[in-house]
């Protein structure tokens, strides 16, 4: 463990004692108490993991005093803020900071801290060469240095998301209880299925596939068959088994469906994740977006499948059962009954109700209001159908059908940030519906002449990006460049951050155009120059805004007494003492409703609605 202030950083191998040793130490350890009980902040990367060994460690086994959590701070949280990469050796070189990441010091602590494996030849654990440890806690002093670095060179979370992220620990503390039962239960046939899955492909494949997981043999043996792939991937086998292929290799293309559906090893995640106490936490990242939503982790809330089961509750008892056959009897497809149960593993915990309420089209809310766009808006507040009245202006009629209103949903939900035809067509392929490009730019054309004044926000926002690039500490339309960084002031006044934007000259659509870029997080997890435009930038801001009224809400809700447990994209789901009473439970449900809905005084006039349910075990 290192230690500094603005001073020299040096080491100490404090786990070695206990409390009622301190009389006998070095002043300088008495004085690491001294500065929790007076209330010091200790910054840390990644603070959970700090906060989670202080605990568990030298607070359990040691009797050290706790570190409240609000006498922590993180600076990876911090990074995470400006839209720089999370990890403290990336970070660092995004910023190119004096102080590196000792990657080598790196190598020696993963060398130490895993044992090895005891030879004839060798009878120790663990490395403990002098020299390691020598290095290990250079390596500790050289992370301090870099931490430091980036905590001086970023300005501090304002207050208000300050608060924001003593929420986020306390809820990734907290976590949300779990059906254990499920969860074994639901890997156990699942194994048992996928055993006879694989018996049956040997069977099929006359011996060439052990395995529905070998897909090089796999395509070995299609070959066989006169069938030619490239790729089994879902979307490949879903293609393969649209087009009617040979009936052995349908049956071969089923198993492999049913093998590959990734999302029944959720279940595995969850049971290697849940803690002494029955509950999975730290499943949210703080900032994962670099608008400030957050993302998840261990396993994944944030993408849980929805699966095809309507009535979950009753193939829950029947995975609980264990008995794989009646299973198959009343879900001939196993691995999607499985997975339509992965939410239901999360319940409330003992003598505990769930409510959970998800905010009502948050973003095209956000967006009619951030745009002024006041037909969308008179919609939203009046509780009229945006997707029926959007279909309307695409079809041209007041005869909206199922399929003319899901057009209509897609264009609502797609196009406010400039999605062009061909992503709109694809879009709507991708949800099983597919539409001509007469009707793709038809429904493109009626969104942009609907709502002329979200067309209006993209231009504006990009060009007062670029003024303030190119005029540095003016503010323009809430943007402004300072130092290396472009910022834009949301309406709760926290700021979305540009790492180094430039104007380039590139051709865009055949013709040569200044384009905005910054550097920032891809996909990939790779920093690199990106490009970016109006709608981008509109969507951007409209997500941060969006966050920003979901991170209020929890916020009141937690101070009103609703624990918050988990939440996922725009709901929050917390969890409350059991209610006989059935009309106080839903008072409680409307009361935590309203909390959530109540406006904050920045958002002012904008449309949000909400909905949920009260209920033990979490779902869709």
């Amino acid at each position: 463990m290192a230690f500094a202030d603005n001073g020299p950083v040096f080491t100490g191998q404090i786990f070695l004692w206990k409390k009622e040793d301190f009389p006998n130490l070095d002043s300088s350890f008495n004085h690491v108490v001294d500065t929790i009980e007076q209330g010091y902040l200790f910054h840390a990367h990644y603070s959970m993991f700090e906060n989670y060994i202080w605990h568990n460690i030298l607070v359990k086994r040691y009797g050290w005093p706790i570190i409240p959590l609000r006498q922590w701070r993180c600076t990876a949280a911090l990074a995470a803020s400006h839209a720089l990469p999370r990890s403290l050796e990336n970070a660092a070189k995004a910023l190119e900071l004096s102080h590196q990441k000792d990657m080598g010091g790196k190598r020696i602590m993963l060398k130490m801290c895993k044992p090895r494996k005891i030879t004839k030849n060798n009878d120790d654990k663990w490395h403990e060469d002098p020299e390691d440890f020598q290095k290990l806690y250079e390596y500790c002093i050289d992370d301090v240095e870099v931490e430091r670095e980036i905590d001086n060179t970023l300005p501090a979370l304002s207050p208000m998301e300050q608060e924001v992220w003593f929420l986020d620990q306390l809820i990734n503390t907290r976590g949300i209880a779990v059906d254990m039962d499920l969860v074994d239960s639901a890997i156990h046939l699942s194994k048992q299925h996928i055993e006879e899955c694989n018996d049956k492909m040997f069977y099929l494949t006359d011996g060439m596939v052990d395995k529905a997981t070998q897909v090089a043999r796999m395509k070995q043996w299609m070959m066989t068959k006169g069938a030619f792939v490239d790729s089994l991937d879902k979307a490949a086998v879903d293609k393969l088994i649209a087009d009617n292929v040979d009936p052995v290799i349908f049956d071969v293309l089923r198993l492999r469906q049913q093998v590959g559906k990734t999302s029944v090893a959720k279940f595995e995640a969850i049971k290697n994740a849940v803690a002494e106490d029955g509950r999975v936490k730290d499943s949210l990242i703080y900032h994962g977006a670099s608008t400030g939503r957050w993302t998840g982790k261990i396993f994944q809330p944030h993408n849980l499948p929805r699966g095809s089961i309507k009535d979950t509750e009753t193939c829950i008892k029947m995975i609980k059962r264990r008995d794989l056959e009646t299973l198959k009897f009343l879900y001939p497809n196993v691995m999607d009954a499985m997975s339509s149960c992965v939410r239901g593993a999360l319940v409330a915990g003992p003598g505990k109700d769930l409510l959970v309420v998800d905010f009502a089209s948050i973003e095209a809310r956000v967006l009619a209001w951030v745009a002024g766009e006041e037909g969308s808006l008179n919609e939203f507040r009046t509780g009229e159908d945006s997707y029926v009245k959007m279909a309307e202006a695409i079809f041209n009629t007041t005869e909206i059908t199922k399929d003319m209103r899901f057009v209509g949903k897609t264009a609502v939900l797609g196009c406010g940030y400039g999605m062009g035809w061909k992503i709109f067509q694809a879009s709507c392929a991708s949800m099983g519906q597919e539409v001509s490009e007469k009707l793709a730019r038809k429904a493109v054309d009626a969104f942009r002449k609907k709502n002329a004044k979200i067309k209006k926000l993209w231009y504006s926002v990009e060009n007062a990006a670029k003024y303030a690039i190119s005029y540095p500490n003016e503010w323009m339309l809430n943007w402004k460049k300072e130092g290396d960084f472009l910022y834009y002031k949301l309406p709760s006044g926290r700021k979305l951050a540009y790492h180094h934007p430039k104007i380039e000259r590139k051709e865009k659509f055949d013709q040569m155009q200044d384009v905005l870029t910054f550097m920032g997080v891809s996909m990939g997890n790779h920093y690199t120059r990106q490009d970016v435009w109006g709608g981008t930038l509109v969507e951007n801001i409209v997500q941060a805004i969006a966050r920003d009224l979901l991170a209020e809400a929890m916020l009141r809700v937690e101070k009103a007494g609703y624990k918050v447990v988990l939440h996922v994209h725009d709901e929050i789901v917390a969890e409350v003492p059991e209610e006989t009473n059935l009309l106080m439970g839903e008072q409680i449900l409307k009361d935590f409703t309203n909390l959530i809905t109540t406006l904050p005084d920045w958002a002012k006039g904008c449309p949000i609605e909400a909905e949920g349910w009260r209920g033990k075990r979490y779902r869709k």
